[in-house]
C-alpha cells in the first residue's frame, strides 16, 4: 500500500480548508486587526504545497487506501479546524476547541458554548464553515478530487460490497466460534463428570479399605 496517493489528498485537503479560512481571517482583521488567522492559513499552504509536489504524480487509490484517506480527512479536518479555534481564546483548553471543530465535522450539533453570539464573528463563520464542510463539503470535495485521483465511482460502491462480505465473514466467524465453544463446553462437562465419578469410586474405596482394616 503506498501513502503518497493518501498524501497527496490531504495536501488539498488542507490547502482547501487554508483557502477557506482567509474568509475568517479578513473579518477578523477588520474587526481586531488580528492576523493570527492569517498566520495559520499562510503556514498551512506552505507546509501543504511541498508535500502535494512530492506526491503530485501518484493519481491510483487501492481500496484499502481509500479507507485510509477517508478516515485521516476526517481527522486532518478536525484537527485543522480547532487551531483557530484555540488561538482564538475563546475556549478554555484545546480539549474543548477540538471538541467544537470535531462537533463541526461530524454536524453533531454538539457546542461547549454557553453563549454563541458573544464569540468573534470570525470565530462564528469558521464554525458554520465546518458545519456546512462537515456535511456536503465533504461530499463535493470528494466527488470532485477522488476521480482526478483515479478513484471512481465504481470503486467506491465496490467498498461497500466489501463491507458486507466484511460482515458475513464476521458473522460467519462468531457463529463458528459460538459452536466450538458449545463442543469445548460439551466435552469439559463430560470430562468433569469422568472426574467426579472417580472420585466417588476412589472414597468409596477408602471407605471399603478403612472398615477392613477395623475388622482386621
Amino acid at each position: 500500500m503506498s501513502l503518497r496517493p493518501t498524501f497527496r489528498l490531504l495536501s488539498i485537503l488542507i490547502a482547501v480548508l487554508s483557502v477557506f479560512l482567509l474568509i475568517p481571517a479578513t473579518i477578523e482583521y477588520f474587526d481586531s486587526s488580528s492576523l493570527y488567522l492569517f498566520q495559520i492559513s499562510a503556514i498551512s499552504i506552505f507546509c501543504a504545497v511541498p508535500v502535494w509536489y512530492f506526491s503530485r504524480k501518484a493519481k491510483s487509490f487501492s481500496n484499502k487506501d481509500v479507507f485510509l484517506v477517508i478516515v485521516l480527512c476526517w481527522i486532518s479536518a478536525a484537527i485543522f479546524g480547532s487551531i483557530p479555534f484555540y488561538l482564538s481564546g475563546a475556549f478554555s483548553g484545546y480539549s474543548n476547541a477540538l471538541f467544537e471543530a470535531v462537533s463541526g465535522v461530524t454536524t453533531t450539533g454538539a457546542t461547549i458554548l454557553n453563549d454563541i453570539e458573544s464569540m468573534p464573528r470570525s470565530i462564528l463563520l469558521w464554525r458554520s464553515f465546518l458545519q456546512w464542510f462537515g456535511g456536503l463539503g465533504i461530499v463535493i470535495f470528494t466527488i470532485a478530487l477522488l476521480p482526478l485521483l483515479g478513484v471512481s465511482g465504481e470503486k467506491i460502491f465496490n467498498l461497500e460490497d466489501d463491507l458486507d462480505v466484511l460482515v458475513e465473514e464476521q458473522e460467519a466467524l462468531d457463529l463458528q466460534i459460538t459452536n466450538q465453544r458449545a463442543i469445548y463446553v460439551q466435552k469439559f462437562t463430560a470430562m468433569e463428570t469422568a472426574v467426579a465419578s472417580f472420585r466417588k469410586t476412589g472414597e468409596f474405596l477408602d471407605n471399603l479399605i478403612a472398615s477392613w482394616n477395623s475388622q482386621n
